[in-house]
């Protein structure tokens, strides 16, 4: 998730059209990389369209494949086709913001999630929530335990241009974060004494 967000970055300055596609099942291939390469890890895996067209592929490293090269930590991979920028102009025209006048507030949660389970599900849960004010989302960290389940901490980011957010408002906003995520298979990750995080 680190380099989807380093590439969602790069491809925004250099106002290139990018979407990252989460693989399901294979219903899309790329011509970048064999589809039983025994590198690639078999779930964290995005395709990425560039202009519309399919053009790369981000993926993590499969742990079996660092460990024979004797790799320690954790690697990720990005394959792009760049190609396909060569016959098209891609626009140059800058949009200024003005500065907010207005605070934002942050709202960080930790999740609970299967380890098999792409983070990639959560964002896309979270797309669900229809609030202006509800400007980004981001996955901070991710952590494993010994059992079955992995704990991904989030952060979401309310703002508003014409007034600052009431602490009402920001409650209830945080509630139906919660109950989005938990109804899409999300709950927040329990304390010692079984409080939610």
């Amino acid at each position: 998730m680190d380099l989807v967000n380093v590439c969602e970055r790069a491809f925004s300055f250099l106002n290139i059209p990018a979407v990252f596609v989460p693989k399901r099942d294979g219903a899309l291939s790329t011509n970048l990389l064999p589809a039983d390469w025994p590198g690639c890890h078999p779930l964290e895996q995005y395709f990425l369209r560039i202009m519309g067209q399919m053009g790369g592929l981000i993926f993590s490293l499969h742990p079996a494949f660092l460990k024979n090269f004797k790799i320690k930590g954790q690697g990720a991979v990005m394959l792009a086709d760049l190609s396909t920028l060569e016959k098209k102009t891609i626009g140059t025209k800058k949009k200024y913001k003005p500065l907010p006048k207005f605070p934002s507030s942050t709202f960080d949660y930790c999740l609970e999630v299967e380890k098999e389970r792409p983070v990639g599900d959560i964002l896309a849960c979270l797309k669900k929530i229809n609030l202006k004010e509800f400007l980004s989302h981001s996955v901070v960290d991710v952590y494993g335990s010994e059992g079955p389940l992995k704990y991904v901490t989030l952060r979401s980011v309310f703002a508003d241009k014409s007034r600052t957010l009431s602490g009402d408002f920001l409650k209830e906003a945080k509630e139906r974060i919660i109950s989005t995520l938990e109804a899409g298979g999300f709950p927040l990750k329990k304390g010692e004494g079984g409080e939610r995080q």
